[in-house]
This record gives C-alpha cells, sequence and structure tokens, in this order.
C-alpha cells in the first residue's frame, strides 16, 4: 500500500491532472503597450479566487523590468488590488508583461512573498501557480551547495532561483528552464519573462489549467522537431501597421473575454515560448463557447451577490433549459447529456454524490429525492475530500461530481480515483471548458452564467435543480411506475419554481432587514431544522458564516440536548432560526420550537411555508411577527427557503460595515490539498 504522500504524487503526475490554483495567473505579449491594462483587468476577473497579494512585472523599451507588488494591508484600504489599479495605472504600459495574484500557502502575507519572483542576478521574472513538493529540499540544497538563501519564503522563488543557477552554468534560457522541471515534484504551472530574451514568454504547465488567447487563427506549421502555430504568410502581408497582434495566457478565458473570442489550451507537462508571431502548440484553435459580455452590476445595485441572488429565477429557467428539459404529456424528462451514455448508467444501484461547500448542500439535497424516490440501493452525498478507496470499492458504482467551477482539487482527486475503480461518472457543472467537463463528458450543465460573488448563491439553486432533474432521469428508467405519480408532482413543482423564487426574492426584503437590525450585535446565531429544512438551514448558515464572519451553525432538532437549552438560559435572545416545512417533520418541528421558546425564554425567528391555519396561529403567536413564509410548493418549498437566508445574510454584512463580494480568506475555487 503507498503512503497517501505517494499515492497523491501518482494520482497527480499519472492521470492527466489538471489543477487550477486559487492563485491567478496573467501575462501579455504584443505590438501595444498594453501590458499594464490588460495585467490590471485580468487581476480584477480574477479576483473570485481569492487573493492576500497581488504583482504585476514588465520590461520596458530599455529592457529593463518594472515592478509592481503588494500584501493587502489595512494601512492601504485593506485591499491589494485596489490598491495595484491606483498605483501600477500606466506604469506598465509595456509590450510584455506578467501579473499575479496569491492566496498564501508558503510564506506570510507580504510584500516580499508577493509574486513575480527573480533568480539572484534577476534575469528572470516569474509567477506561479501551485505546490513544489520537494521545496524544502531544495531550499537546504541552494543553501548548503550553491550559498544562496532565497530572500522571500515562497517555493516560487526556488524556482528563480534554480533557474538562474542552470543560467550561470552556461545554459540557454530554454534549456535552464527545462533543466528546472526536471528536479522539481508537484502540481504547478508557472510563466516567466526575462530580460535575456524580452520579446518572448515562457509558459510551464505540469499540471493545471492554462490557456493562451490570441488575437486571430493561427495555423498549424510543421518542422523536424515541434508543431508551432503561426499568422498565415498571406494575412502578413496584408495587415495594416495599426493592427492589434497579441497573445493574453491566463488560467482562466475569462480574462481574455474583452480581446478575444480565440484560444487554445496548453497541454500538461509542456514547456511553450510565445511570441507576437509563433508558438509552441499541440491542440488546434478552439472558440470559446462561454458568454463573453462584460458583467456590469445594472443601476441601483451596489454589489455582483444581490445581482446573482436576483438573478435565481433567471438561473432556474436555464437549469431548465426554459421547459425544455420536461417531456409534454408525460412526467418525465430529457437529459441529453445522460441518455448518451444511457448504458454504462443503467447499471449505477450504488451512488456516490462528491462536492464541496454550497454543492455539498445541493449533493444532499438530492441525495434525500433519491431516497424518495427508491433509485438506488445506496446512495450517499459525501465532502469530496472525505472520501476513500473504501467508498469507492462499490459493485455496480457511480460517481455524480457536484461543481460550479469545476476545478477544485479536493474533487477531482476522487474524481479521477473513481476511474480506476471503474465507477461510472457523471457531473453536474457550470463551467464548459472546465477540468470536470472536459474529463468526462457524461452529465449535465447548469448554465446559470458566471458568479462574481466570492460567496455562492444562484449556483445553489442552479444545482438543485438539475439535480432534481438527473433525480427524475434515474426515477424513469429504474423505478417507472412506482414514481410516476410523485414525479409527475416534482415536476409541476419544477413548473412554478421560477415563478416563487421571484415572489420570495421580492417578498423578503423587509423581512430580513427588519431581523438584521435586531440581530446585528450578537456574535452567534443559531439555525435549527431537520429533512430537507436541516440542509437548506446548512446552507444559510455557510452563507451568514463566509459573509459576517461571525458564528453561525445549524442543528438538527433531534440533536438538541440540554447543553443547548442551558446556552440559550444563559445567553438570553440569542438568535435562533427554525426552518419548518410542511412534511413528515412538521409537527416535531413546531412543538421543539415551543419547548425552546419556553424553558430558554427566546424569540423563535421562523421561515416556513405553513399553509395549516391552527399550525400558523401557534407559530405566530411564539414569533411576534419574525415570521417568513414561503410558497408551500411540496419538495421544492425546501429551495425557497433559502432566499430568506441568503438575504439575511446580505443584509447582516451591510449592517456589520463588510463587503459581501469579498468576504476575507474565502476563494472561489481553492484547489489546493
Amino acid at each position: 500500500m503507498q503512503d497517501q504522500q505517494s499515492y497523491l504524487r501518482n494520482l497527480i503526475f499519472g492521470s492527466n491532472f489538471q489543477n487550477n490554483q486559487c492563485c491567478g495567473i496573467v501575462g501579455y505579449i504584443g505590438n501595444q503597450a498594453k501590458a499594464g491594462e490588460v495585467c490590471i483587468q485580468g487581476l480584477q476577473i480574477l479576483e473570485s479566487r481569492g487573493y492576500d497579494s497581488c504583482g504585476i512585472v514588465s520590461i520596458d523599451q530599455e529592457g529593463n523590468f518594472v515592478r509592481t507588488k503588494f500584501a493587502s494591508s489595512d494601512r492601504f484600504g485593506g485591499d491589494c488590488i485596489k490598491r495595484m489599479e491606483l498605483e501600477g495605472k500606466g506604469k506598465h504600459d509595456h509590450c510584455i508583461g506578467i501579473g499575479h495574484t496569491r492566496w498564501a500557502t508558503h510564506g506570510d502575507k507580504t510584500d516580499v512573498n508577493a509574486h513575480p519572483h527573480y533568480d539572484q542576478k534577476e534575469r528572470i521574472a516569474l509567477i506561479h501557480n501551485g505546490l513544489i513538493e520537494n521545496y524544502h529540499h531544495l531550499k537546504e540544497e541552494l543553501r548548503d551547495k550553491y550559498g544562496i538563501r532565497p530572500v522571500s519564503q515562497t517555493d516560487t522563488e526556488i524556482v528563480a532561483l534554480y533557474i538562474g543557477i542552470f543560467l550561470d552554468q552556461g545554459h540557454e534560457l530554454f534549456e535552464a528552464i527545462t533543466k528546472c522541471v526536471e528536479i522539481l515534484e508537484g502540481a504547478y504551472s508557472f510563466v516567466l519573462i526575462s530580460i535575456l530574451d524580452p520579446t518572448s514568454m515562457y509558459i510551464v504547465k505540469n499540471t493545471g489549467t492554462m490557456v493562451i488567447g490570441v488575437a486571430k487563427e493561427l495555423h498549424a506549421v510543421e518542422d523536424e522537431e515541434v508543431k508551432t502555430l503561426d499568422i498565415d504568410s498571406n494575412e502578413k502581408k496584408h495587415e495594416g501597421r495599426d493592427e492589434h497582434l497579441f497573445q493574453i495566457v491566463a488560467s482562466d478565458t475569462t480574462v481574455f473575454q474583452d480581446y478575444t473570442k480565440h484560444y487554445y489550451n496548453i497541454d500538461d507537462k509542456e514547456i511553450i515560448k510565445i511570441s507576437i508571431q509563433q508558438q509552441v502548440e499541440r491542440h488546434k484553435l478552439r472558440e470559446i463557447k462561454e458568454e463573453l459580455i462584460k458583467i456590469k452590476k445594472p443601476p441601483g445595485i451596489d454589489h455582483f451577490y444581490v445581482m446573482e441572488m436576483l438573478d435565481q429565477p433567471n438561473a432556474v429557467c436555464k437549469a431548465l433549459n426554459y421547459g425544455a428539459r420536461f417531456i409534454s404529456g408525460e412526467p418525465m424528462v430529457k437529459l441529453g447529456g445522460l441518455e448518451q451514455h444511457e448504458e454504462k448508467l443503467a447499471s449505477v444501484q450504488n451512488l456516490i454524490i462528491a462536492a464541496c461547500g454550497t454543492s455539498f448542500y445541493a449533493g444532499q439535497y438530492a441525495e434525500y429525492l433519491m431516497r424518495e424516490l427508491n433509485i438506488f440501493q445506496y446512495v450517499e452525498a459525501k465532502i469530496a475530500s472525505e472520501i476513500t478507496d473504501i467508498d469507492l470499492n462499490i459493485k455496480n458504482g457511480g460517481f455524480l461530481s457536484v461543481s460550479q467551477s469545476g476545478e477544485t482539487m479536493d474533487l477531482l482527486i476522487p474524481f479521477r480515483r473513481a476511474k480506476e475503480f471503474d465507477l461510472a461518472r457523471l457531473n453536474v457543472v457550470n463551467k464548459v471548458m472546465s477540468t470536470l467537463a472536459r474529463e468526462e463528458s457524461c452529465g449535465v450543465f447548469l448554465n446559470c452564467g458566471r458568479e462574481l460573488s466570492v460567496a455562492s448563491t444562484k449556483a445553489f439553486i442552479s444545482q438543485a435543480t438539475v439535480l432534481t432533474l438527473v433525480s427524475l432521469w434515474f426515477a424513469q428508467r429504474k423505478n417507472f411506475k412506482a414514481t410516476k405519480k410523485i414525479r409527475a408532482g416534482i415536476i409541476s413543482e419544477l413548473r412554478f419554481l421560477s415563478s416563487n423564487v421571484q415572489k420570495v426574492l421580492d417578498d423578503c426584503v423587509s423581512f430580513s432587514k427588519s431581523i438584521a437590525r435586531e440581530i446585528k450585535a450578537f456574535k452567534h446565531l443559531f439555525l435549527l431544522g431537520t429533512g430537507l429544512g436541516e440542509i437548506v438551514a446548512k446552507e444559510g448558515a455557510l452563507k451568514i458564516k463566509e459573509l459576517t464572519y461571525n458564528h453561525c451553525q445549524c442543528l438538527n432538532i433531534n440533536n438538541i440536548s440540554n447543553h443547548f437549552y442551558n446556552y440559550l438560559k444563559k445567553n438570553e435572545n440569542t438568535p435562533v432560526v427554525f426552518v419548518v416545512l410542511s412534511d413528515k417533520y412538521a409537527d416535531e418541528m413546531i412543538d421543539a420550537m415551543l419547548k425552546l421558546a419556553e424553558r430558554a425564554r427566546m424569540t423563535p425567528i421562523v421561515i416556513c411555508d405553513i399553509q395549516d391555519k391552527q399550525r400558523r396561529d401557534i407559530l405566530e403567536n411564539f414569533c411576534q411577527k419574525r415570521i417568513f413564509y414561503v410558497p408551500n410548493s411540496g419538495y421544492m418549498s425546501a429551495l425557497l427557503c433559502v432566499m430568506p437566508l441568503q438575504r439575511l445574510a446580505y443584509d447582516l454584512t451591510i449592517e456589520l460595515g463588510f463587503d459581501p463580494d469579498r468576504p476575507r480568506n474565502l476563494a472561489k475555487e481553492l484547489t489546493t490539498k
């Protein structure tokens, strides 16, 4: 049995591993002095990956490095990218430059540790995503064998210093890079520029997502040693002097969305040199299929979080493909991404649903539905990082990955491991060109559009909606007659989901603002539920924690102990939110609420879909108007309870004076282990 480190290394290097680190990379080379403009804009776009420092380096007309890099600091308003926008503007108006956002994995959050990093004679500047596993060994060798002590605490500088050593030994730059790569272990990509070759950029991709956007389509040119891409010679003869020719290197295609729709992927284990005219290439050019419209906040909306929260009715429509995923006249759904793989999916009897964070709660929602529909012998939603070989060693198994980005390492590792166990893999993912989508075509896309706010909103309901469709798809194939009535009911609920979401979003504003003002002084908040109510309470608690930095905990009412009663007695008026649904747990929830209200002398806050007058009277008597009703919509009622909690998280954040779009220490795609 391999030890864990060897297993991870073999998994990373042996399975075409794609790894998008939570750091962001952007680089520009072209015939116009736009390096600063492109790099700063790219860093802004990559903000959602999380960052605590950023940097840009360019090469001026004299062949010298021009550098700007900062760590976030309260002294400068707390945001390094905003500082870069102010102090870096105009400074990097050159024809070549690279930029980087960093979230510290090696070393503290300091200006010195921010990228780019340089070799000992400052001939190269390098930015890096990933982890160098043998960093400590290489650092000791630098000190003991070469007498070199790094300036920073990062593994990135080690790479730059070793390239410098190989340059000192007389190797050309490309060869020095190659020799350095031979001694590195880990999952990484890096980009560098050099004053030794100021009109070229070098990209090394061992793992990760790295793409190059180009101004126009390039044509393959073969020679004996390498395959290159080149602008057609006929086009060169006729192109005007003012035509903007460029290449933009990035860790995400959205970085160059305002400049081009043409790009190509860099393959794993490639070292590429690019210039304006030609570059090594091994994949034909692709056209970006994603929407390339620059996203702006509508008038009157201050934050992307609100914009995306209000976009949820539209996100539901897109998830349902505006009704095209329903089969007319029958309680059935049509999912082309699954039907193409029907033969392999038909054998699945035991299903693992793997996800992280918000996606995990959507996965738990799907698990609940699948159990209700009695589709599989075994189904369980699991946090991706906790999945082991024991979990994957199942007969007639399936592995369902749920992800917004499709790039999270904690999910990619068991996803690839599932293939080795011969599990039928399928995905529910938003990003079309993500690693998950590229490596496994079986699945369904969310189509909910990009989320610019780091805290997810519309992705959750999109995932839950699509997972409901997936549940129905399996039910109509595995348990057709027995599930016909329940499928018809769920499809009817789905048809009204978008309009019900819109109603809840419209109605919950005043309720949420009022509650936020009442409870903003409290540092602790509890959400209680059971069944589907517990799942959405967990998602609500996550949003409140992410945005407010306060303690917020979800509890199942069946697990409440005397310790909790005693805590509430000692800490009077601690806010407690109950999610009460008209399901088999309704009376149980109401009884628990009454006991808490009486024993702990607290006034509960309730979000519910209760229609029964007797139950409503009981709730309203104890809640003193701190109650919000969502439309009663069967299994979809739980999803409707998420919106008031999302709104409450936002209003609390505003009351506390924080930025809801950029919570501290939170990243959209956290892909380091």
